[in-house]
This record gives structure tokens, sequence and C-alpha cells, in this order.
């Protein structure tokens, strides 16, 4: 990714706000407002030996803030351009109440938040408790593009300051690559679950979990209770350790999906975006 700096280019724009770059979204609080950008870590995958494609960026904030980018579908911003759809631009899970809201933009540029009660849940055994899960079908992974150039308009005054922030960041996302094994490739996409586990216990490495969430309408084969291979990543911010595991189940995905956990079911965002009232 490379930005430089333009004339002549509203960095008001929305659809710089529909953005499908994950570090270019990340970037954006530094590159439109110069505020500061937290340390980050970029979750890449290989699957069936593809090679590695970026799967989203997790950052930790100054006010103990998980804040998740996902990939964005390619189509899914002619779907925003429409304004008819809330496009789900980054997911935040707020510490010590773990609950979760998710951001996404108008198409004036403004940002809404919108949380339906998602509330971290005990999902397994092991005690992880469940941030959200993510449906992502492979082909949209790999029909990401490898180079991204945006020019930004920047203030004179401010410019350099911005550029050489935007630099030093680049240069200290930490790289988390997963692999995943051919023969644990069933299905044709990606299922991630997002958990949480107090830094006090001993974080698990489950090999298996279980399929939660009644998501046979968009995943043809799916077994809801059924168990899946999985493999885990574990990270450590203060007090919580945050477990990403990933698998590959049997069935076919139509559309991407987030779920979000309440007291009783799985909500979900279709498409990553659900439709404006």
């Amino acid at each position: 990714m490379t930005v430089h700096s333009e004339t002549g280019i509203d960095d008001r724009d929305w659809l710089s706000h529909a953005e499908t770059s994950v570090l270019f979204r990340a970037c954006r609080q530094l590159l439109d407002k110069g505020k500061p950008l937290p340390p980050a870590g970029m979750i890449a995958v290989n699957l069936k030996g593809q090679g590695l494609r970026p799967f989203g960026l997790l950052t930790f904030t100054s006010k103990r803030r998980f804040v998740f980018w996902p990939v964005i579908p390619l189509e899914i911003r002619s779907m925003a351009e429409q304004g008819t759809v809330f496009l789900t631009d980054h997911v935040t899970l707020e510490l010590p109440s773990f609950r979760t809201h998710v951001t996404g933009y108008r198409k004036d540029g403004s940002n809404e938040h919108r949380s339906m009660g998602w509330k971290v849940q005990e999902f397994s055994p092991a005690g992880l408790g469940l941030w959200f899960i993510c449906a992502l079908r492979i082909n949209t992974l790999y029909e990401q593009p490898l180079h991204v150039k945006r020019g930004i308009h920047l203030p004179t005054a401010d410019s350099a300051r911005r550029i050489e922030e935007f630099s030093k960041f680049t240069s200290q996302i930490r790289h988390i690559d997963v692999e995943i094994p051919p023969a644990q490739t069933q299905g044709d996409y990606l299922l991630t679950y997002f958990s949480v586990i107090d830094s006090s216990k001993v974080a698990p490495d489950p090999p298996v979990l279980p399929l939660v969430g009644n998501l046979d309408d968009i995943i043809t084969g799916w077994d809801v209770g059924a168990e899946t291979a999985f493999a885990s990543r574990l990270f450590r911010f203060e007090s919580v350790q945050m477990v990403i595991s990933f698998g590959c189940p049997p069935g076919t995905c139509s559309e991407e999906m987030l779920g979000f956990p309440n007291a009783s079911q799985l909500d979900r965002l279709q498409h990553l975006a659900g439709h404006r009232s």
C-alpha cells in the first residue's frame, strides 16, 4: 500500500469511507483527521496453497477497545454507492463491558454505529467467550488487489507529519500468518471465531470447536453443533487474551456474513452490510 498527497481531492468524499482496502480504512483516522494510530496486527491466511492474503486488521486502542477491520467484497462497494445499505467498516469490542458495536458510513461520509445488545457469550467447554464469527468466501479472499495506491488530500501544514506517521505505522505492523492445511479445507469459505478469555486463565488452543448459530440459509451443508478442525492464534492485550480460530467446514457459502451473539441467539449482518430503514 502506498499513499501520496494530492490537491483537488476532497477528503470528505464518502467513497473513501466505502473503501475496500483493509489498511486504507484502518489508517483513515490519521490520513483524514491527523489522529495517531494504535499498534496493529495484520492477519493473513493461506488456503489451499494459493498463498497468503490479508484477512483483516486488528488493533487494541488506548481506550481499551479491540477494533477489527474485515475484508470487504469488491461488489459491496457498488451496493453502498447507492446509499441503500449500511456498510460495516469495522467491529469494536468495548472493555470492560464486553459489549460490541459495528461502525459504518452513510453516503455523506458521516459515521453510524449499530448495536443490538451484542455482548460476549461463553460458547465452548474451554471457557472461551465468543465476540463474533465471520464467514468469508475463499474467492473473496483471493480477489483482493495485492497493490493499493490512493491519493489523499492532506493539509499542507500537517502533510509531512501524517505521511511520516503513516510510514511508521505500516513498518511496525505485526504480521500474523495462518496456514490452513489442504486436508482441512472442506468447504468454499473460511469460518473464523473471535473469542476472548481473561489473562488469569490458561488460554486454550482447541483443535476442534462446535459450529454455532443457525446459518443453513446462507451455508448449504451447515451442521450446527458439529465439531470442526480449527487453527488458532493467541493475542495478549493487558488483562485480556484473544483467541482467533480459523476453519473451513464443509458446505457452500452464498454470501459474506458477520454474526454477533446476544443472550439468546446469534444475530447477523449479512453481506457485512444491512439494509437501511
